[in-house]
């Protein structure tokens, strides 16, 4: 009986002693991006100058330990999938329990743009992210990027009439620089241009989506290059449309008929 008592004693449960404690409670249900925590999700259109972002991999952390559902509670600018069209490098099909998220076909060649609401199910537990599809310019002189663009429905516009476009150095030695041909190689550093006004806002492109078009003001009408990085551009075009964008690579987003931004 000595032994038994001395054994009893030894787990916590006789002599006095309290049972161990109970396993401590899972941190709720949270969805990762890429493997990292996010706030949302941002798609671009994949091109040479961003490849694969028009693809993010969606894992969950915590949670009940049960199998997770996806679904899209709202929007059709994106789709989940489990296997990865654009595959190269990495993995061509999510992690356990997770999924991609991927933007929508194109329609008639047109790309939707626009925001969902994607949602991951685990037993009793759920958690929700916004993913937002994008426009994108490739603002710049070089093989690929765009020297200048207009927003307005229709119009023709070039280099120094447009409502956003970037002037250079002369770099005569770059056979595939169009701002030569068109009179943009005219500065002494790279300068981009919004003749109607606009404003530079401290940002990552984790806060575009929160940036709105009532921040616009007329401060500038032209930033440098090395002023961009990590910062939020918002600019007026000639039909007074508030433009938002990130600069020379990024998403863009024009302001719709209420003067806001559709999503």
């Amino acid at each position: 009986m000595l032994f038994v008592s001395l054994l009893l004693c030894a787990f916590g449960v006789a002599c006095g002693g309290t049972a161990s404690n109970p396993a401590a409670p899972s941190a709720p249900l949270a969805i990762t991006v890429d493997g990292r925590p996010a706030q949302n999700v941002i798609l671009l259109p994949a091109t040479f100058l961003t490849f694969s972002s028009n693809i993010a991999t969606l894992d969950t952390t915590g949670g009940p330990g049960l199998p997770v559902e996806w679904s899209v509670s709202s929007g059709s600018a994106a789709v989940l999938g489990n296997t990865d069209p654009t595959f190269v490098y990495g993995s061509p099909t999510p992690p356990p329990n997770g999924t991609f998220v991927m933007i929508a076909p194109p329609v008639a060649q047109v790309m939707g743009t626009g925001a969902v609401t994607v949602v991951a199910h685990s037993g009793s537990e759920s958690a929700s992210i916004p993913v937002y599809v994008y426009g994108e310019l490739d603002l710049g002189c070089g093989l690929r990027y765009q020297p200048y663009y207009s927003f307005e429905s229709g119009s023709v516009t070039q280099a120094t009439t447009s409502d956003l476009y970037v002037t250079e150095p002369p770099n005569s030695g770059d056979p595939f620089d169009p701002c030569a041909a068109l009179g943009l190689a005219t500065d002494t550093t790279t300068t981009y241009h919004f003749p109607y006004g606009g404003v530079l806002i401290a940002g990552t492109t984790n806060a575009f989506p929160q940036i709105t078009a009532s921040q616009w003001r007329n401060a500038q009408t032209q930033v440098s290059q090395t002023n961009v990085l990590n910062a939020i551009l918002l600019f007026k075009t000639k039909s007074g449309a508030i433009v938002k964008a990130m600069l020379p690579v990024g998403p863009v987003e024009v302001s719709g008929a209420t003067g806001a931004f559709p999503y």
